[in-house]
């Protein structure tokens, strides 16, 4: 399966790539460089947006914008006119958003992970009205969610667990009781961000893996995808047809022989893995009260 990088090289944690169909466009982070990044898909051509804090995920709104999730703030961001307007905030100070999608209905859901990497102080949140609800507690870096395309699944992981769960969507859009649907061994990586395919595949990257698997109804690896780096961080489809597979990577904390070994690492890369994917729901108005001007 041929394999491309797109763009990003040195990138320092590309993450959280987002198909956007109306711009014709891939959407994707740098957290750690602090930057939004966009590839236009028919011409190549690549731009960024700085930003005022580390982003953690991207996704859309109904009414045109972008959400992001900006260290502790969820923020309405304008990319025409390069500006935010912060729409809530988490209260816990230890921690930063990291990763996040909207489920079929447009609920907005992100996870918050511990800014020493060492305690379980994160957690998986739901936007609504009265703001962040925490709905799983107690994990140290949230990843995910993603959601199958039957709408009867939300998956889940704490990175430094390696455990990833299935948890099933109740009616009124919390989780049920969980069940652990794959433990990886040191060995195979830490799984990172993570999409759902339409025939009930779930796709998982694997920092430190160099690859993204794709796990069957059972959590069983029936599919991967080798990339030129080794710190693979999340995975999204898209593409008219949403047959392609975006893939962002990292060249945090790699030695400079390390990044001669894999010079693509950060890059965004992009492959077609033979299955399409679920076209990303924009966020619905369910925000609270506007709070304040985020201005990059």
């Amino acid at each position: 399966m041929k394999v491309t990088c797109l763009a990003g090289r040195g990138s320092v944690l590309g993450e959280g790539p987002l198909w956007d169909a109306a711009r014709g466009c891939l959407w994707w982070i740098d957290i750690e460089g602090r930057k939004l990044h966009r590839h236009d898909l028919s011409t190549g051509r690549n731009r960024q947006h700085a930003m005022p804090g580390r982003p953690g995920f991207v996704a859309l709104h109904r009414s045109g914008p972008l959400v992001l999730g900006i260290e502790r703030e969820i923020v309405l961001f304008d990319p025409v006119a390069d500006k935010g307007i912060s729409l809530a905030e988490v209260d816990e100070s230890s921690v930063r958003i990291n990763d996040g999608s909207c489920d079929h209905v447009g609920r907005l859901w992100f996870g918050t992970m511990d800014d020493r990497v060492s305690n379980p102080t994160g957690a998986l949140y739901r936007l609504g009205q009265q703001g962040p609800a925490a709905v799983i507690p107690g994990v140290i870096a949230s990843n995910g969610p993603a959601f199958s395309a039957d709408r009867k699944w939300l998956f889940h992981c704490d990175t430094l667990g390696r455990r990833l769960m299935r948890y099933p969507l109740l009616p009124e859009g919390l989780p049920g009781p969980g069940t652990l649907f794959r433990a990886f061994s040191p060995e195979e990586g830490l799984p990172d961000g993570m999409a759902c395919d339409t025939d009930g595949g779930l796709w998982v990257a694997l920092w430190g893996g160099g690859s993204v698997v794709r796990l069957d109804e059972h959590g069983a690896i029936s599919a991967r995808v080798q990339v030129p780096a080794t710190q693979v961080t999340a995975c999204a489809f898209g593409g008219s047809d949403l047959d392609l597979l975006f893939v962002t990577t990292a060249a945090l904390g790699l030695s400079a022989d390390e990044f001669a070994a894999s010079p693509e690492s950060g890059g965004l890369f992009v492959c077609r893995p033979g299955w399409r994917g679920q076209a990303p729901t924009p966020m619905q108005d369910v925000q609270p009260t506007l709070k304040r001007t985020t201005q990059p």
